[in-house]
């Protein structure tokens, strides 16, 4: 079983493949020191750490966690920033929505490839809006079904009196008079006062505008 040995220094030796394996073979490596030779194209083993030798470590560029060495594998700062590198573009799988109020793409900040989507608002998908329907409008004008239920009818009054109530009412307007100061009524078309212009009306409720991407690749 390893023990913790305490180091007043550290002592780094390198030696060839074939020093490092004589002086294995015979038994004179220090187990308080660290051995590194050149790297081989060729396949060896590295030793493995016991109680009494601190083991082989091979540096390696590969974020891969595992290895085909009995040896331990030490990753190079360039393995350790790769994987963070992965890690942090792991965490924003393709179709993830990713939003800020800063401009900086998130393709700077994670790699991958992603898409920026302007002038619009997230809606939670469901059975009746799918992920990845768009749709809405910023201003929107009235039809006249839209319109909610109305009537409009002419009030009795000195000058106008209706013959029956209803929507097809029909309405007598007092013209001039026939004589001897008896009005003279007359069936007239009464024309109810228009108004509005028509216009769109905003549809934009309260907003804080961000920028929005999704991740596509």
């Amino acid at each position: 079983m390893a023990t913790d040995t305490k180091l007043d220094n550290l002592v780094i030796n390198y030696l060839t493949q074939s020093q490092y394996d004589n002086a294995k073979s015979e038994g004179t490596l220090n187990s308080n020191q660290i051995y590194m030779t050149p790297a081989s194209s060729g396949t060896h083993t590295l030793p493995a750490a016991t109680s009494s030798t601190l083991g082989g470590v091979k540096l390696s560029d590969s974020t891969s966690s595992t290895s085909s060495t009995s040896g331990g594998i030490a990753a190079t700062p360039a393995a350790v920033k790769a994987a963070i590198a992965e890690a942090k573009l792991a965490a924003w799988p393709i179709g993830s929505i990713y939003m800020s109020v800063n401009s900086t793409s998130p393709a700077n900040l994670f790699g991958g490839t992603w898409e920026r989507i302007s002038e619009r608002f997230l809606l939670g998908a469901s059975g009746s809006f799918p992920a990845g329907a768009t749709g809405g409008e910023f201003t929107h004008k009235l039809t006249q079904s839209e319109l909610p239920n109305y009537s409009l009818s002419v009030t009795n009054g000195s000058n106008v009196i209706r013959s029956k109530t209803g929507s097809s009412a029909d309405a007598y307007v007092q013209t001039q008079s026939s004589g001897w100061g008896i009005p003279n009524w007359e069936s007239k078309t009464v024309t109810v006062a228009s108004g509005g212009s028509g216009a769109a009306h905003n549809n934009m409720p309260p907003y804080l505008s961000v920028w929005i991407w999704k991740r596509t690749k």
